[in-house]
């Protein structure tokens, strides 16, 4: 692609400002590659945080807390316990996420070691609703415990929050 500039130079060129007479100017192409290639890494890059912000965070009322810290590590390990059961089955006992796919609680302790063997001081975050009975928790607790996990935190939201996890 050529971009032509009128000048004021004057000149008798004729052409009526087509055609390249002596009042034109030429201006070098403007390579458009690069503009491209950014804007496709930003959409590549937006898209990615996005889905690993939605998996940490699936939605659920998380209970109320008024102490405790607000900090959690980018790299945490979060497993969310949904206890609503399966295709709307209450019967078939909670649903336990980790990295949005359903593993089940037996699944979460060999999973931990996997990680913590890469990473020895991973922060464990247990997610889940208010109203669920600890019970639906203490599996989450014992398969850290089992794994060797030294630091889980019960994600909780302060009372003025809509629903952000801490």
């Amino acid at each position: 692609m050529r971009l032509r500039r009128m000048t004021s130079r004057g000149g008798s060129g004729g052409s009526g400002g087509s055609g390249g007479g002596p009042g034109e100017d030429t201006v070098a192409p403007v390579n458009m590659t690069p503009l491209i290639d950014v804007v496709l890494c930003m959409i590549v890059f937006f898209l990615i945080v996005g889905r690993l912000a939605e998996t940490q965070r699936s939605p659920m009322e998380l209970p109320e807390s008024i102490s405790g810290r607000a900090d959690m590590p980018q790299d945490s390990f979060v497993i969310n316990i949904d206890p609503g059961g399966r295709d709307g089955d209450p019967d078939a006992g909670p649903i336990v996420m980790v990295d949005d796919e359903i593993v089940g609680y037996a699944a979460v302790t060999s999973l931990l070691r996997a990680r913590l063997s890469r990473e020895p001081n991973v922060v464990v975050q247990i997610r889940a609703p208010r109203d669920a009975p600890f019970g639906l928790v203490e599996p989450a607790l014992d398969a850290c415990a089992e794994a060797g996990v030294r630091d889980v935190r019960l994600a909780t939201r302060r009372p003025d929050d809509e629903g952000g996890a801490r």
